[in-house]
């Protein structure tokens, strides 16, 4: 059995006939349970971030005082991120200026403010916090914000200057809008991305999710080739509707259609289109699945998808409340942030789970502070550096915390408990130093969940490899009719991987 991804045993008094009989049933059934929940471990290395405060220090200042700029001061409140060639872009909700809104430009490696970028409203354009994605045309950078104007969602397309330069409406896609339908507004555009793969045929595509409950037609991602200056096009390249029954392509009555597409991404390292899928409300009561949507285009064949497969959770559970996606260009692994649990989970390019961000250091003991109510992520592909804006609900700011690229950290397998006897027990597992050199490990164990005590491994240490080393502990002292929690924990130079 296991309890929150930690282990436990039970021990008991030396007893006789049925007593005894019974204990000994007790102690298989929990073993055939522990066993049947056990995990094996990834077949790629676990890993982590580490905080880097400087560069978060500098981007939470946000705008220095003088810069030539409508507006200085401290980020405010961070509804996107978008990350790419060095640099990050935030789209903020202005506090001291209710109703308004901005997208500022920073060095992704130093946190620096670069002045003069800063997106502002301008030409009726408002709300600049609807979906966040840079890309090029014709190798003039624009920068393309999901916003608000006349009453609809539009998306806004900003040149290099930083100045508005054409407002996209959706009138060439299949519901002409993307909010309208005769008269009544039905839906919200939620989620921009711009394929920068080196793809011939895709490279520079706009991916626009719109979402609604009624009717469900808006409830998909239009796909753009954008014309030049980033003009809209007069009619969409297509667009995505939902998944298949398995990988491949399907039309028509196969499609399984969108729950309500709400962020989308697109991989530069493959060209891969993600969708976040699902109402977070329906995820979080069980009601639903939140998903992100993994599909290739088709060679070939401009605005048509194959579907690769989808992410619906990780070894503790499903997705609940999908916030941000994000992709890191140089090696295509896929970050979800998940307002329910309020973590950053990591993927590889085909959807394996290798580790999870939920907090920023508080000391050299190595706790984490758990993230207060994340808002937002982007990764740069440059620098690898992950962005994650945080709302700290005790001190009421706004914070961007920035983390640097993968470290590889050992793999470890909590295992079964053995040798089962009223005051001793064998705790064992498995550890895998990953090629990272030398890696130490230990069990910590206790009453609670909390632990408190702490079993070196035997051995103790395991030198450089790649190849799974079974450890294990020995506890003695233990007291009778008690419960242990115990799990295998183990560090090298990076890190340390609490299992």
């Amino acid at each position: 059995m296991t309890h929150n991804a930690n282990s436990y045993f039970s021990v008991s008094p030396r007893q006789t006939g049925i007593r005894r009989a019974a204990w000994s049933a007790l102690v298989m059934l929990c073993l055939l349970a522990m066993a049947l929940t056990l995990r094996v471990a990834p077949s790629r290395a676990a890993v982590l971030h580490a905080l880097l405060p400087g560069v978060s220090a500098k981007i939470t200042e946000g705008v220095p005082a003088g810069s030539p700029v409508s507006s200085t001061g401290p980020v405010s409140e961070t509804e996107e991120i978008a990350g790419g060639s060095g640099r990050v872009w935030l789209a903020e909700s202005l506090e001291l200026e209710p109703g308004h809104s901005r997208v500022d430009e920073f060095d992704a490696s130093t946190g620096a403010f670069l002045s003069p970028h800063e997106l502002n409203e301008e030409g009726g354009v408002a709300s600049l916090v609807e979906g966040l994605a840079v890309g090029s045309v014709g190798g003039e950078e624009v920068v393309y914000v999901g916003a608000g104007a006349n009453g609809e969602y539009v998306m806004a397309a900003y040149g290099e200057s930083g100045k508005l330069q054409n407002i996209w409406n959706g009138a060439g896609t299949v519901n002409k809008s993307f909010s309208q339908s005769g008269g009544q507004g039905v839906g919200a555009l939620d989620g921009v991305a711009v394929d920068n793969s080196p793809s011939l045929e895709t490279k520079g595509d706009v991916y626009v999710a719109t979402r609604s409950l009624e009717p469900p037609a808006f409830n998909v991602v239009d796909v753009f080739k954008p014309e030049a200056g980033g003009r809209e096009p007069a009619k969409a390249l297509g667009e995505l509707t939902g998944t298949c029954a398995s990988p491949g392509v399907c039309s028509g009555g196969e499609v399984i259609p969108f729950i309500q597409p709400d962020r989308v991404a697109v991989s530069a390292f493959n060209g891969d289109v993600l969708v976040a899928d699902g109402n977070a409300e329906r995820c979080i009561d069980g009601n639903a699945e939140c998903s992100i949507d993994v599909f290739e285009p088709v060679s070939g064949m401009p605005g048509a998808y194959s579907f690769l497969f989808k992410i619906s959770g990780t070894p503790s559970g499903p997705l609940q409340e999908i916030g941000s996606v994000a992709v890191d260009g140089s090696n295509g692994n896929i970050y979800v942030l998940d307002q329910g649990t309020k973590d950053v989970d990591e993927f590889t390019a085909t959807g394996e789970f290798v580790g999870r961000l939920t907090g920023t250091p508080t000391g050299p003991s190595g706790s984490i502070e758990p993230f207060d109510s994340p808002r937002a992520l982007g990764v740069d592909s440059l620098t690898q550096n992950i962005f994650v804006a945080n709302f700290d609900e005790e001190t009421r700011r706004n914070v961007v915390d920035v983390f640097g690229p993968d470290l590889v950290i050992p793999d470890v397998v909590t295992g079964v408990a053995s040798e089962l006897r009223p005051s001793s027990a064998r705790l064992d597992g498995q550890l895998n130093p990953d090629g990272e050199g030398e890696a130490s490990c230990e069990f910590v164990w206790g009453t609670t969940t909390e632990f408190g005590q702490i079993a070196a491994c035997e051995p103790e240490k395991v030198t450089s490899g790649s190849a799974q080393v079974s450890v294990h502990a020995s506890l003695s002292g233990l007291q009778p009719d008690t419960t242990y929690h115990y799990r295998l924990q183990a560090t090298n130079k990076n890190g340390t991987n609490p299992g």
